[in-house]
C-alpha cells in the first residue's frame, strides 16, 4: 500500500509529467507535422494521410519525450519542496535519501513500463503502419491527388496542372491542361479533351495519355511559339519522392530484432532497450539534482542537470551507431553508458555525506591539544 507521502509525490510528480509531456510533444511533433503537411501541399501525399501517420508515429515520439519529461518534473517539483522548506521539514522527520528514492518509485516504475510498453512493441508497429501507408501514397501519381477545378502546382513549382473533372478512380480526367516550365525558360503547354491513367506492366511505368488536344511550345514574350495538334499524347508519370526516409529496420519487431545476430540489428535493440532503462537512471539522478538553496530559486539547477541529461543521450546515439559501423563490440552493448550514469547517481547521492564527514574529521584534528613541550 502506498502511504500518504509516497501518493503525494507520486501525485505532484505526474500532473507535472502531464504538463511537460504535452509542452515537450507539441514542440517535437511541430517540425514533423508541418513537414507532412508541406508534402501534402506540393501533392507528394494525400492530405487525408496526415493524421494517420501522425497518430502511428506517435508512440516512438512519447519513447523519447517522457524520460526527458520525469527528469524535469522531478527536478521541478523536489526544487519547489526545497525552496518552499519542506524538503527541509520532511528530513527532520527522518526522511532519508532511501525513503525518497521510494517515493518517487511509483511513478518512475509507471513511465518505465510505459516507455518500455512504446520502444519495444508499440513504435515498431507504428513503423510498419507508416511504411505501409508511405508505400501506398508511392505508388499514387501527381495527378491522385489533384482537386477537379482547381489549379494544382506540382514537380518543384515547375509544372501547373488543371482539370475539370476526374472519375472515382482517378484514372480517367476531362479537360486537362498542363503548363510546365523546363530550365532553359521554355513553356510548354497542353491541352486536352480527355485524359486517361495508364500502366504499362512491361516497364512497370505510368502515363498520362492526352487526347484530342493541342501542344504549344516557346519561351514568353517572343512569337515563335510551335503549334501541335494530337490525337494521342503520352506523358510519363513519375512517382512523387516521399520526404520521410523511415527505414525499415524501425518497423522490424523485436523478437524478430533477438534472433538477428547483425551490427544494425544488434545496435537497434539495444536503442530499443536503453529507453526504458534511461527512466530509472535519470530519475534517480534527477533527486540529489533537484537539491537546492530557497535563496538559488527553483531553476538554479536545471541547465547543469540537462547538459547532463543531453550527455547521457548523446552516449547512447554514439554508441548506437558504434555498433551499427562494428566500431565497437554488440556483446557489450550499451551497458557501460548506463553505469556510468547511474554511479554518477551514487556520486551525487553520497557526496554530500562525504564532505560532512571530510569536514568533521577536518574539525575534530584542528582541535586536538598540540604536544606539550619537554
Amino acid at each position: 500500500m502506498m502511504s500518504t507521502l509516497s501518493r503525494y509525490f507520486s501525485r505532484q510528480i505526474l500532473l507535472m509529467l502531464s504538463a511537460m509531456t504535452f509542452v515537450l510533444l507539441v514542440t517535437f511533433t511541430s517540425t514533423r507535422f508541418i513537414q507532412y503537411l508541406s508534402d501534402a501541399a506540393l501533392g507528394k501525399i494525400s492530405a487525408d494521410v496526415v493524421f494517420p501517420i501522425m497518430a502511428y508515429r506517435m508512440p516512438g515520439f512519447l519513447a523519447m519525450i517522457l524520460p526527458v519529461a520525469l527528469f524535469l518534473s522531478i527536478l521541478l517539483v523536489y526544487g519547489r519542496l526545497y525552496i518552499d522548506n519542506e524538503m527541509a521539514a520532511l528530513r527532520a522527520t527522518g526522511v532519508s535519501n532511501w525513503r525518497l528514492i521510494g517515493y518517487t518509485a511509483w511513478s518512475t516504475l509507471t513511465v518505465t513500463a510505459v516507455v518500455a510498453l512504446f520502444s519495444l512493441y508499440l513504435n515498431p508497429l507504428g513503423r510498419q503502419q507508416t511504411e505501409s501507408i508511405l508505400n501506398d501514397q508511392a505508388q499514387r501519381t501527381e495527378f491522385d491527388f489533384v482537386v477537379p477545378g482547381k489549379f494544382h502546382s506540382t514537380g518543384n513549382h515547375q509544372r501547373v496542372f488543371y482539370t475539370e473533372s476526374k472519375s472515382d478512380n482517378n484514372d480517367v480526367l476531362g479537360n486537362v491542361f498542363i503548363a510546365e516550365k523546363n530550365d532553359q525558360g521554355q513553356l510548354s503547354v497542353l491541352v486536352g479533351n480527355r485524359g486517361n491513367l495508364i500502366y504499362t506492366p512491361e516497364n512497370r511505368q505510368r502515363y498520362l495519355v492526352l487526347t484530342n488536344g493541342h501542344r504549344y511550345n516557346g519561351v514568353p514574350g517572343q512569337r515563335d511559339y510551335n503549334n501541335l495538334s494530337f490525337e494521342r499524347y503520352g506523358i510519363l508519370v513519375e512517382p512523387p519522392e516521399i520526404s520521410d526516409k523511415d527505414t525499415l529496420d524501425e518497423a522490424i519487431p523485436t523478437l524478430t530484432l533477438l534472433k538477428n545476430n547483425s551490427p544494425k540489428a544488434s545496435a537497434n535493440l539495444q536503442w530499443r532497450l536503453s529507453l526504458p532503462l534511461l527512466v530509472p537512471v535519470v530519475a534517480l539522478l534527477a533527486i540529489p539534482l533537484s537539491r537546492v538553496d530557497p535563496r538559488q530559486g527553483r531553476f538554479a539547477r536545471i541547465f547543469p542537470a540537462l547538459m547532463i541529461y543531453i550527455s547521457y543521450l548523446g552516449l547512447l546515439i554514439y554508441g548506437r551507431k558504434a555498433i551499427e559501423q562494428q566500431a565497437y563490440p554488440a556483446v557489450i552493448g550499451l551497458w557501460p553508458v548506463h553505469l556510468l550514469f547511474l554511479g554518477l547517481a551514487v556520486l551525487l547521492f553520497v557526496w554530500p555525506q562525504l564532505r560532512l564527514k571530510r569536514g568533521s574529521l577536518s574539525t575534530n584534528t584542528g582541535s586536538l591539544p598540540s604536544p606539550q613541550a619537554t
